[in-house]
């Protein structure tokens, strides 16, 4: 499929167009994590298998995890979403004070000012 916009494009948007199609398959594979036990549930019910409770359950909560791990996903696969993850660690968002002249040490205020600006 990129084959083509290969020699259309240039390097950079390329590789982008690449990260973006790789993204898009890595969250579509997660939603094998909702359609997989979403069709065990239905064959459960369907079956009206006795005692079958525990196992859906179980399924239920399968499915919960869909969310959490395609937002994981996106933020691994997507270049932009990572950079900002990786550039605000808590390292970087904490200010220091000197308590001895009583006024912020050097570009601390702009930091924390930024901190709170993205929160």
């Amino acid at each position: 499929m990129l084959k083509e916009v290969q020699t259309k494009v240039s390097a950079a948007s390329f590789r982008r167009y690449k990260n973006a199609v790789n993204s898009l398959l890595a969250q579509f594979s997660t939603s094998s994590l909702l359609l997989a036990p979403l069709f065990l549930f239905v064959v459960l019910t369907a079956a009206q298998i006795e005692n079958s409770d525990d196992a859906a359950d179980i399924i239920v909560a399968m499915m919960a995890w869909h969310s959490p791990v395609n937002a994981i996903v996106l933020v691994v696969t997507t270049p932009p979403y990572r950079n900002y993850i990786l550039r605000k660690s808590p390292h970087q968002s904490t200010a220091r004070v000197n308590t001895f002249s009583g006024h912020h040490s050097h570009g601390s205020f702009s930091r924390l000012k930024n901190f709170f600006k993205f929160q």
